[in-house]
């Protein structure tokens, strides 16, 4: 799968590589809340993106070769956050994470730095996800 930003003077692209022949179940971008630069992942507030299949959960695009470019919803797919309008622009030199849910595959999630507009995938060393969704706080892994 390959995740896409657009802006009028470039195309970026960084890769989330899928492994089996599963089909994309959801797709999410967290962003940081107010006031932080790190996004907060499976916490609903930061939620700034997401779409899902249509015809429901296991009627999703397989994942091998999907493009899948921020704020345009692919064929098949609709847009549940926001639920109107267009997604927003993401402000660059903030850390933003993406999560991809299949059926009949491993996930695809990770961070990414937006350096203007160029995504950058990044690790976040010490970030934890704790048992309860959105708590996420530094732990020793």
């Amino acid at each position: 799968m390959r995740l896409q930003f657009r802006s009028h003077r470039s195309e970026e692209t960084f890769d989330a590589t899928f492994h089996g022949s599963g089909r994309l179940a959801s797709f999410r971008i967290y962003g940081p809340q107010p006031g932080y630069k790190i996004a907060t992942p499976f916490d609903a507030k930061s939620l700034v993106w997401r779409v899902q299949p249509t015809e429901g959960y296991f009627k999703g695009a397989r994942v091998e070769g999907l493009k899948i470019e921020y704020g345009s919803i692919p064929v098949g797919y609709t847009q549940a956050i926001p639920n109107s309008g267009t997604a927003s622009a993401l402000p660059p030199g903030q850390v933003y994470y993406f999560f991809a849910e299949t059926t009949n595959a491993p996930p695809a999630e990770g961070f990414f730095y937006l350096d203007g507009t160029t995504p950058i995938q990044i690790k976040v060393p010490g970030l934890c996800q704790s048992g309860f969704v959105g708590d996420v706080k530094a732990l020793k892994c």
